[in-house]
Order: structure tokens, then sequence, then C-alpha cells
């Protein structure tokens, strides 16, 4: 049996990570953490074949959201992306551009829909 895809998360507010991964804990999703762009490029760099979606913050230090999602594109192109933010979707998808993440969660998150998009995210990951 394949293990299950773990998620990275990306996000610089330790609160954040800290209360996805106790949340995804429940449905015993494995979270991989970084609390910038930089690091959460290496992470997936080293975790490749683990990693089955990314939690995406817009706003991060040094890197932002959507330098981080042209290369996470680069080094997997079929990897969903999960932008986080407590931006609208409206505004969200003019941050990035041209190159749009496969969904989008609004900050504060909704503990069922969080659940929902970060599950229906990985099992589509999944073989």
């Amino acid at each position: 049996m394949i293990p299950a895809k773990k998620l990275l998360v990306i996000d610089d507010e330790f609160s954040v990570r800290e209360a996805v991964s106790d949340i995804l804990e429940i449905v015993n999703v494995e979270v991989l953490q970084a609390h910038h762009g930089e690091m959460g490029i290496q992470l997936l760099r080293q975790h490749i074949n683990e990693i089955g979606a990314v939690l995406l913050d817009i706003r991060l230090p040094g890197m932002d959201g959507p330098e981080v999602l042209a290369i996470i594109r680069q080094i997997d192109p079929s990897l969903t992306v999960i932008a986080s933010s407590g931006y609208s979707t409206e505004r969200a998808q003019l941050t990035f551009g041209n190159q749009q993440p496969d969904r989008f969660l609004s900050k504060p998150y909704d503990i069922g829909t969080l659940i929902d998009t970060i599950t229906q995210a990985l099992a589509s990951s999944n073989p």
C-alpha cells in the first residue's frame, strides 16, 4: 500500500501552521511546515515524492506567494497549490496574475472547509 501524501504548509504565522497541523492530525493528514518561501521550496525538493499538495500563504517574508508558486510550478506543474489569505478571492487572483493557484482558501479557516479542501486535494494526488 502506498502511504498517503503529505501537505506542505508555507505560512509565516506559527499559530496558523500549528492550527492547520493540529486540525489535519484529526483526519490523519501529515503536515510539513515552512515559515517562509525559501524553506518551503527546500522542503518540497527534499520531499517531492511525499507531498501531495501545498497550502501557500500569499504574503510571506522574502519570497512572496506568487514567487513561490512560480518555482513550485517549475518543480512539479501537476502539484495542487491552495493559496491562503485574508484577501478576498478576487484580490488574491489579482495578486497572482497569470499564474494562478489551483484553489483558494480564505483566512480565518472554517475547520470543515479546511479539512474538505485539503483531503480532496490530497485524494486527487494519490494514485
